[in-house]
This record gives C-alpha cells, sequence and structure tokens, in this order.
C-alpha cells in the first residue's frame, strides 16, 4: 500500500494532466476563413439626441433627430433596399478574432440622407466639417473581438480629434470622437447569419463648442452566408 505523500504526488499529477486537456481543448489553433455573403440594410433608422454640453438644446436636438429618421426613411422608400454580395474575411487568432470585408466589392458611400434644412439658404444644423462617415462594408475598416466558440463578435469605430484646430479658437476640447462606430454579431454554425449594429454620429457645434450636442443614429443590416471553400 502507497504511503499518504505518494497517493498525493499522484493526484496532483492527474490534476496537472485535466489541466493541461483542458487548456489545450479550449485554445483553437489559428486559421484564416472566407465567407461569400449578403448584405441588407434596413428600411429604417433609430435617431436619438444627446445633449452633452450645458448649452445644448434638447429639443432642438430631438427635432433634428426626428428630421433624420424622416430623411431615412424616405430615401429607402424611394430606393429601397436590396441584398448585396460581399466577401468577408475573418483571422481567428489565439488571442482575437479579425474580420475586414474584401476590397473588391464596389461599397457605396454615405449611409443616411442630410438631415440638413431644405430650405435655400438655411445653415447646417449639424458640423459639416467633420470627416465623412464611412460604410460598414467598408473595406478599411477592420472588426475586432475575442476568440469566441460558434460565432463571432467583433467591434469597429472610426475615430477622429479636432482638438488643434479647436484650441485654435478657443473652444472647449472634445477630444477623440467617434464618427461611426459598428458590431458585427455573427454565427458561424451551418453558415454564417448574423448582422452588423452600424451606429452614425453628427455633432451639433454651439459657440463654445464643436461637440454641444449630438446625434446617434443605430440601425441593423443582415447578414447571411456560407463559408466559401
Amino acid at each position: 500500500m502507497g504511503t499518504p505523500a505518494s497517493a498525493s504526488v499522484v493526484l496532483m499529477r492527474r490534476w496537472l494532466l485535466l489541466g493541461c486537456a483542458i487548456v489545450i481543448g479550449g485554445c483553437a489553433e489559428p486559421r484564416s476563413r472566407t465567407f461569400a455573403i449578403t448584405l441588407l440594410d434596413a428600411p429604417t433608422v433609430k435617431c436619438t439626441g444627446y445633449a452633452d454640453g450645458l448649452l445644448a438644446d434638447p429639443d432642438d436636438l430631438d427635432d433634428i433627430a426626428k428630421d433624420m429618421r424622416k430623411a431615412y426613411k424616405e430615401a429607402k422608400l424611394a430606393e429601397p433596399p436590396t441584398p448585396q454580395g460581399r466577401v468577408l474575411h475573418v483571422n481567428e487568432l489565439e488571442t482575437r478574432t479579425q474580420a475586414w470585408f474584401d476590397p473588391s466589392a464596389v461599397t457605396s458611400t454615405g449611409s443616411t440622407a442630410p438631415p440638413y434644412d431644405s430650405e435655400p439658404g438655411t445653415p447646417p444644423r449639424v458640423d459639416q466639417s467633420i470627416p465623412a462617415a464611412v460604410h460598414y462594408d467598408d473595406p478599411t475598416l477592420l472588426y475586432e473581438g475575442e476568440p469566441l466558440s460558434d460565432y463571432i463578435e467583433a467591434r469597429t469605430a472610426q475615430v477622429f480629434n479636432t482638438d488643434e484646430q479647436d484650441e485654435e479658437q478657443s473652444l472647449r476640447l472634445c477630444g477623440p470622437r467617434a464618427r461611426t462606430r459598428g458590431t458585427l454579431t455573427l454565427t458561424t454554425t451551418d453558415g454564417i447569419a448574423g448582422r452588423i449594429r452600424w451606429t452614425e454620429v453628427e455633432y451639433v457645434p454651439s459657440e463654445l463648442s464643436p461637440c454641444e450636442g449630438r446625434i446617434e443614429c443605430v440601425r441593423d443590416i443582415a447578414v447571411e452566408g456560407l463559408e466559401a471553400d
């Protein structure tokens, strides 16, 4: 019969072997995958105004948000969304997942109709000097997230900063600001399916700050397809 000390050693070895098996089994090998997919844009958008500064008028922000929702809906009624073919590349690495759209596809520019007053001579209601919003399938965007089993969740953001010129004009500094944000959520069992939740941000300036208020418009783009051979 073995001694208690030897029994403890055997038990410890068993736990070490079990731990190694769990670690090895839980860490998938890095791989690169390609999916042939279709994207279907949303017919409507949800826009919400946010007052970030004391000079922002919540009622005015709500009016702009309402006009943006209306403009987007009218644009989609005039030209209904249709499925668009794309190729999505996914790198599943040990510590992160990366996804991007193939640059061979032609992407549209601009997603929402401009929320400006239609009357001639009326000044813009939002800041037109900020960068143009990129499209959700722009090949320059890199969606990144943590490795997950059987599905993908990755995020991207288009960020800009106007602090240098704002400081020269003695304006309140805004720091890095998001122009667009996107979250890619897809299941990868028996093909690929899910959505891109896409947010575009417009900024409403005041005399003291270029980011006194903002309008965030959110919509879902449907994704479905198959893994390419």
